[in-house]
């Protein structure tokens, strides 16, 4: 009888560890799209501020 307590805690702990690997893929994945995100929003500025330069040096 032990025997089977024994598997069935050991098998919850396999169950902890599985969903924090599944939590800790899904954490990496968002931060890396975050940053992915981030760098497109930082390109699109820095075209956007090179076209403002542009028009002003074109006004004077």
């Amino acid at each position: 009888m032990s025997d089977r307590r024994g598997s069935v805690a050991s098998r919850g702990g396999g169950r902890r560890g599985a969903v924090t690997v599944e939590y800790l893929l899904l954490v990496t994945l968002v931060g890396i799209g975050v940053l992915v995100g981030l760098a497109a929003v930082r390109n699109a500025l820095v075209q956007e501020l090179d076209d403002v330069a542009e028009a002003i040096s074109a006004i004077v």
